[in-house]
């Protein structure tokens, strides 16, 4: 099994930017506004901005899909700055 990439859930991008950036003394090979940041450093990670999707939601669901919809609706007692994801 390869690890292709890690989401660390973020709430304010620029300050994660800089952070990850400083930490890992790479600039980021991928922006995708201010949605996702992605660094490449041997296995990737990326920065996932969940106010982001709130706020598409809000003005158009169309970009989004049943399943994507129903997992990001969940609730969830977990507190999201403990949230990692591995894809």
């Amino acid at each position: 099994m390869r690890l292709g990439t890690t989401y660390i859930c973020v709430r304010n991008m620029e300050k994660s930017i800089n952070f990850y950036t400083l930490l890992l003394q790479i600039k980021p090979c991928q922006i995708n506004d201010e949605r996702w940041v992605t660094f490449d450093c041997g296995n990737c990670l990326s920065l996932y901005n969940r106010q982001y999707d709130e706020a598409l939601l809000k003005s158009d669901r169309m970009y989004f899909n049943e399943a994507y919809l129903k997992d990001f609706n969940r609730s969830t007692s977990m507190p999201m700055n403990n949230l990692v994801v591995l894809t």
